[in-house]
C-alpha cells in the first residue's frame, strides 16, 4: 500500500479560505484488492488474485475545505454516503457524452463520469476559478448576528464536492475512470410523485422536446394519451422523465410557473452572477435543472453540466454553421454559440419561464 501526499508541508489555512489555495497537488492512495474467480485449478477450489487499485483525489485541500463548509456531517458522512453507490440510468437521459452516472443509496450525491475534455478543463484554469466562485458564494463570518437569519448561498451551481480517478490494474492492463461527486439538488424530494416535474432547461427551442411527456395529472387535453396510449391521470412515467424547454413552453401559456417577487428577484440575481462567471471562464451548454412540485408549490433549481468549455472545435463549428460555408445559406442560429451568446439566451429564457405571481 502506498500513499502520496500532495505536499509534505501543506500550507496551514483553516476553514473555507483553504478553497482559495493555488496548490494543485493530488493525493494518491494505492492498495491491493484480493478477488476470487470461478476458475478452479488442481490444488485449490478456486483461484485468488490480487489486483492493484489506486484512487487519486484531485484538489484534495480545496475540496476538503468545501465539504467542511457545505456538508453538515463532514467527511465522515461524505465517506459513508459514497460507500453505497448504485448505477443510475436516470442520470444519463438526454446526455450526449455517454458518461456513466451513479447515485448514492441515501440520495445525497450524484456520481458522474468525466470526459477527458471535462477533466482537463477542471484541472486547468477552471478548477481554481470554481473554488473562488463557490467560496465567495458562502456566508462569511460576520454575516450573522443575534436575531439575524444566516444568508443562504448565493449560487445556483449544483456543487461539485469531490473529483477522483480510480485505476485498476497495472501498466498496459490499467483501466481508469475519472468522476466527480455532485450534490443532489433533489435530495429528499419525492421525484416519483405524479405532482412532480423535472426539467432540463437550456433556453433553446431547437430539438428540445421529450416525447416521454405523458401530460400533467388532471389534464383535459387528450393529445398525449392519443399519441402514446397512456392515460396521464393514472400513469406516472412523466414524473420520472426529464422534460425539456419545449415541454415547459407548451405548458406555461395556460399553467405558468409562478414565483413570489422576492424569489424571482433572488433567482434572477443569482443566475446573473453564476452565468457571468461561466461566460468569463468560457463555459457553454450548461442547463438549469428545475424541479416543480405542484403538490407543495415548490420550485427547486440548480445549474448543472458546467464543465463544457468553448473549445476551438466548437468555435469552428459555430463559424461553419453560422456562415453557411458548407452550403445551404446562413443558418438562423447555430446549435453551438459562444459563451456570451449562450449566457444572454439562457438568462432571457429563464426570465420568461418563471414569472412573478400576480399580487
Amino acid at each position: 500500500m502506498e500513499t502520496q501526499n500532495p505536499n509534505p508541508n501543506p500550507p496551514v489555512v483553516d476553514g473555507p479560505d483553504a478553497m482559495l489555495l493555488h496548490h494543485r497537488g493530488h493525493l494518491r492512495h494505492a492498495f491491493d484488492v484480493e478477488s476470487t474467480s470461478d476458475a478452479k485449478d488442481a490444488k485449490t477450489d478456486n483461484t485468488k488474485t490480487r489486483v492493484k487499485t489506486a484512487v487519486t483525489a484531485y484538489y484534495p485541500l480545496q475540496f476538503d475545505a468545501l465539504r467542511g463548509a457545505s456538508i453538515a456531517d463532514g467527511d465522515e458522512g461524505f465517506a459513508a454516503s459514497l460507500s453505497e453507490v448504485a448505477k443510475w440510468d436516470g442520470g444519463a437521459k438526454g446526455g450526449k457524452s455517454g458518461s456513466l452516472f451513479g447515485k448514492t443509496e441515501d440520495d445525497r450525491f450524484i456520481v458522474k463520469q468525466l470526459t477527458r475534455v471535462e477533466l482537463n478543463a477542471f484541472l486547468g484554469d477552471f478548477g481554481p476559478s470554481y473554488f473562488k466562485h463557490v467560496r465567495e458564494s458562502l456566508p462569511h463570518e460576520g454575516d450573522t448576528g443575534e436575531g439575524v437569519t444566516a444568508p443562504t448561498t448565493t449560487t445556483c451551481l449544483a456543487r461539485i464536492v469531490g473529483a477522483y480517478r480510480v485505476s485498476v490494474g497495472e501498466g498496459v492492463d490499467e483501466v481508469s475512470i475519472d468522476f466527480v461527486v455532485i450534490e443532489n439538488i433533489f435530495n429528499r424530494r419525492n421525484v416519483t410523485s405524479p405532482e412532480w416535474r423535472t426539467y432540463d432547461l437550456k433556453g433553446s427551442l431547437r430539438a428540445r422536446y421529450n416525447n416521454d411527456d405523458a401530460g400533467d395529472v388532471g389534464d383535459e387535453c387528450p393529445r398525449h394519451s392519443a399519441h402514446t396510449g397512456i392515460d396521464p391521470r393514472t400513469d406516472n412515467r412523466s414524473a420520472r422523465a426529464v422534460l425539456l424547454d419545449e415541454n415547459l413552453q407548451s405548458k406555461i401559456a395556460t399553467d405558468p410557473v409562478l414565483c413570489s417577487l422576492e424569489s424571482k428577484f433572488a433567482l434572477d440575481a443569482i443566475l446573473a452572477r453564476d452565468t457571468a462567471f461561466l461566460a468569463n471562464e468560457g463555459v457553454m451548454d450548461y442547463s438549469l435543472l428545475a424541479g416543480i412540485d405542484r403538490g407543495t408549490g415548490e420550485l427547486v433549481v440548480g445549474v448543472i453540466d458546467y464543465l463544457r468549455l468553448y473549445t476551438w472545435d466548437k468555435q469552428l463549428e459555430t463559424y461553419v454553421k453560422f456562415t453557411g460555408v458548407l452550403g445551404g445559406g446562413v443558418a438562423a442560429e447555430p446549435t453551438v454559440i459562444s459563451p456570451v451568446q449562450y449566457r444572454r439566451r439562457f438568462r432571457k429564457a429563464m426570465a420568461r419561464y418563471f414569472v412573478v405571481v400576480p399580487s
